[in-house]
């Protein structure tokens, strides 16, 4: 026994069902179906229910000459069963829905003929290239110019596209993707974008301000060569000024310390000498910009990086 209650909001409406069983054989609604505007209780659920007294459905049309079936973009397509599902990989946490590509699509954009996306963000200093898992067709730019990018063997709806040589500086990279029906906006990225990059330079700042670096918790080295005529005095302090979250200290590439709280200072004297000096600095932000992507009690503040000023004091 089969029951199905709908529900109509308002305008004229319609019910067309089909099941499709594992055997290949089909069920659809039509006027030997049963019906009642209204029900006196849940009664009509049970399997001895008595519906003698319903009427019989009015058949309208059926599916193959119904408004759904003749759409300019073709019929609906049927839900698979379980076992002839095909998933993409998943992730061991994930719901049950997630990559399942047997689900029907809802098209808010039917009259659009070839529907697309622009999507654009700041990458990380240094780019080379980067992975887009998406559903459609992509095309990439870097700082506007095109790349040329390829679907990557044996993984489905993945994309790389590659810069013939890395991007110093944090580029501005705009996405456009050919989206398929039902999947427009932020549905279109099944994944976030993977990029891989090389060496960098960033300026001194928040780097969580870049759209790449946002959710980024980890640590990024500063390098600076200080020219000195004179060096001798009988104290000299390294002032890195303000920094999130934890620094440690390279002067000549002897390890000058590690400091996690304000002030960040470091005594260099033993190291500091006349003429190039080389200052180097390692920063780790916290966790905070980790815990942005996902839900949790923990978050915290997401700047990120050393923002200075940096200054060296000489005392006689």
């Amino acid at each position: 026994m089969i029951a199905i209650k709908a529900r109509n909001e308002g305008d004229a409406a319609g019910l067309i069902a089909e099941i499709q069983f594992d055997n290949g054989n089909n069920l659809s609604t039509d006027s030997s179906w049963r019906c009642s505007a209204t029900v006196e209780n849940e009664k009509w659920l049970n399997l001895d229910f008595d519906d003698r007294n319903w009427s019989a459905s009015q058949e309208i049309a059926t599916f193959e000459n119904s408004l759904w079936y003749n759409h300019i973009h073709g019929p609906p397509k049927l839900q698979r069963s379980e076992k002839d599902k095909t998933l993409l990989p998943q992730p061991t946490l994930a719901s049950g829905w997630y990559n399942d590509t047997s689900l029907l699509r809802f098209d808010v954009r039917p009259a659009t003929k070839t529907p697309a996306g622009w999507y654009r963000f700041r990458a990380a200093p240094g780019l080379k290239s980067l992975l887009v898992t998406c559903l459609g067709t992509p095309r990439v730019w870097i700082d506007g110019v095109e790349v040329s990018g390829n679907k990557e063997p044996d993984k489905n709806c993945v994309w790389r596209f590659s810069s013939s040589i890395p991007v110093k500086r944090s580029p501005v990279v705009a996405i456009r993707i050919e989206q398929q029906r039902g999947e427009y906006g932020g549905s279109a990225i099944l994944e976030p974008i993977m990029l891989e990059c090389e060496k960098g330079t960033i300026d001194v700042g928040d780097w969580s301000r870049y759209d790449g670096l946002e959710c980024y918790s980890g640590g990024a080295w500063y390098r600076k060569s200080v020219y000195l005529e004179n060096a001798s005095a009988s104290r000299v302090i390294l002032d890195l000024g303000k920094v999130v979250a934890s620094a440690q200290a390279f002067v000549n590439g002897t390890n000058a310390g590690i400091r996690v709280s304000s002030p960040y200072q470091f005594d260099i004297t033993k190291w500091i000498k006349p003429g190039n000096n080389k200052i180097e600095l390692l920063i780790y932000n916290t966790a905070g910009n980790h815990y942005s992507t996902i839900p949790t009690r923990y978050r915290g503040t997401t700047e990120s990086g050393l923002f200075g000023p940096v200054t060296i004091h000489f005392f006689e």
